[in-house]
């Protein structure tokens, strides 16, 4: 500790003495002083020693502090970041949710973007560093993830999660974590070699086992992430173990790196006339000038590699190049090395015979993009191409990359591609290490699958939205699940009087919306979705399935299913059943009131006793509460 605080106090008496000098005044009184250590003997130490800088002193600050928006606290745990960004995750996702509601809003699709792109990034902020698998922080995030898709769907709070989060395309915390993590490490793998970011990662993951034998005079790089059922306590060994938990490679060779190369890439010819003139330049008549063709394949099997070909019309005959490829690559990999190969085939043609001009003609617009669009740091197969264009410029030879479509008619081409499967089938020489794209490659398809959101439930209103997603889940405004949730005294639909009021019975059986569900069978049964006369839970898994969601959700448009009844709504129905005459719903509050008074009578006391419940006075009074409450009274 003694030793630390005698080097802070030189650094900043250095720092002050260069400010002296150049005329920079610093703020000395904001200064803050951090100890970070696991060691709980140094962290009380720190407690008890203050630095001197200049004429005033400074206690170590011992709770987290702020630095480009991540906490960091004195264990270096995180604890303080997380549930700082969790807070305020959820403050903004509160202000959000009054944009959209089970009763309206933006719809579902929209809501679904702003609630991702607005609450995610401000809680997963930092998630790359501070994940290891903590089962209480990914909890926590999971409670949040729920509300968002609570927030995006509609749904209840009794919804099970899975359903839940696929209602809403939102996938689970720990995948998420998982995932965000992984891309993270491909980042730092495909940073350029001299990047703090890619020097985190072991020497051993990133340059393969065999790095370690070859005169390498890094330290000794741990190989604790090779175990992928142990956290590893570093940055860098997590990051290592996120990729190779689902990359499949040869740990002996590693990865192909990027590598550093000062010279400008050959150049893309768009033009289609020139490229015509260069594919007819294919006889020895035209000594001057040369034409490679080339082409990549692969054997269509996992277990098997990849193949270059490359081909040249010499004289009288065509001739080939083939070469085996390994098979932790990707399709423009080859196509970079058979480029490759091409420009090194040219040099070795410039030795023998004097050429003027090479064009290199391939059908990968992905490769010849990766060799044009090349810059300081590049993959090691475009790096060699520059560099065979280098050579062959300072011979006085100049070159040109050709872009033609696999639909051409082109022997060259025909001769590459016959060289190249050849080549597929025969055990690989070049490329052991594992490219970049392989990896990026690899890494996007373990992207945490999620249901694809429905254009139709995306598109229409929030209302009729949630109400069918409550619907389709069982966990909806009904009867029989607001008793099951202690909400309601009994089951009884409050449309028709009947005994029972189930998803089931409001789809198909409802007397009230018996129009309506006709109206939806017929349109139905035009679609060729054909629903049995048993109307069973068969047939209502018919019914919310894909192919009737545009018809469903206009039934639901048009009706009141899946909804709470309202004060007017109870009017209706009473009078319906005791045979009256419906009032105008814009009826005044005062004659509410009034028809309330004369419906607490003996007759209709006796009809509630037969088709409802019986009214009590606790009954009278919450009802005449919501009139007040709706109609302003």
């Amino acid at each position: 500790m003694d030793d630390g605080i005698e080097k802070l106090e030189s650094v900043a008496q250095h720092a002050l003495d260069w400010g002296r000098d150049n005329k920079v005044e610093f703020e000395i009184s904001k200064t803050e002083v951090l100890v970070f250590s696991k060691r709980r003997k140094v962290l009380q130490a720190s407690k008890e020693v203050a630095i001197r800088i200049g004429e005033e002193e400074f206690a170590i600050k011992q709770g987290a502090t702020k630095w480009l928006g991540f906490w960091l606290d004195p264990k270096l745990s995180f604890k303080t970041h997380v549930t700082k960004r969790l807070t305020s995750a959820k403050a903004v996702l509160q202000r959000i949710k009054s944009l959209s509601g089970s009763h309206g809003g933006l719809r579902m699709r929209l809501m679904r973007r702003v609630v991702v792109a607005a609450v995610n990034s401000i809680a997963l902020y930092g998630a790359e560093v501070w994940w290891r698998g903590q089962q209480d922080r990914a909890k926590r995030l999971q409670l949040l993830l729920n509300s968002q898709a609570r927030a995006i769907t509609g749904l209840l709070p009794s919804t099970p999660v899975s359903t839940l989060l696929s209602a809403a395309c939102l996938p689970r915390a720990e995948e998420l974590l998982d995932y965000r993590q992984r891309r993270f490490a491909v980042r730092a793998l495909a940073a350029p070699q001299d990047h703090p970011t890619h020097q985190l990662l072991p020497g051993n993951f990133r340059m393969g086992q065999l790095h370690r034998h070859e005169g390498a005079r890094e330290r000794l790089s741990s190989v604790g992430w090779l175990d992928p059922d142990k956290t590893h306590r570093t940055l860098g060994g997590r990051l290592a173990q996120q990729v190779a938990k689902v990359v499949t490679y040869d740990t002996e060779y590693g990865f192909g790196l990027l590598e550093k190369v000062v010279t400008p890439p050959m150049s893309l010819e768009p033009s289609r006339g020139d490229r015509n003139c260069t594919l007819q330049r294919t006889s020895a008549e035209q000594a001057e000038a040369l034409t490679l063709f080339v082409a990549s394949a692969d054997a269509r099997d996992e277990n098997k590699p990849f193949g270059a070909g490359v081909a040249w019309f010499d004289r009288d005959y065509w001739r080939t190049r083939a070469t085996p490829l390994g098979r932790y690559l990707t399709t423009i990999d080859a196509e970079l090395f058979a480029i490759s190969s091409a420009a090194r085939e040219a040099g070795l043609i410039l030795r023998k015979q004097e050429v003027r001009h090479v064009d290199i003609v391939s059908a990968s617009r992905g490769a010849l993009a990766a060799v044009n669009g090349a810059t300081l740091w590049m993959s090691p197969l475009v790096g060699d191409t520059v560099s065979q264009t280098k050579q062959m410029r300072s011979k006085g030879c100049t070159s040109r990359l050709v872009l033609v479509t696999d639909d051409e008619d082109i022997e060259g081409m025909s001769a590459a591609r016959i060289a190249a499967t050849r080549a597929a089938r025969r055990q690989p020489r070049q490329l052991r290490s594992a490219s970049l794209a392989y990896v990026q490659q690899s890494v996007r398809e373990t992207k945490p699958t999620v249901a694809k959101m429905n254009k139709f439930l995306g598109d229409s209103k929030k209302s009729a939205t949630a109400r069918y997603l409550q619907l389709k889940s069982g966990h909806a405004v009904t009867g029989v699940h607001l008793f099951r949730m202690k909400k309601a005294q009994d089951t009884r639909c409050w449309w028709c009087g009947s005994r029972q009021q189930s998803v089931n019975h409001l789809m198909f059986k409802c007397r009230e919306w018996r129009r309506e569900c006709e109206s939806m069978l017929s349109t139905l049964a035009s679609k060729k979705t054909t629903i049995s006369a048993r109307m069973d839970g068969q047939d209502l898994e018919t019914l919310f399935g894909e192919a009737s969601i545009e018809t469903v959700l206009r039934f639901i448009e048009s009706t009141s299913v899946g909804k709470r009844v309202e004060a007017y709504d109870a009017q209706r129905i009473v009078l319906k059943i005791a045979g009256q005459e419906i009032p105008d719903r814009h009826i005044p509050t005062a004659g509410i009131k009034q028809w309330m008074a004369s419906a607490v009578d003996t007759q209709l006391n006796q009809l509630f006793h037969t088709q409802f419940h019986q009214i009590d006075e606790w009954d009278v009074e919450l009802l005449d509460r919501d009139i007040d409450e709706d109609w302003g009274g």
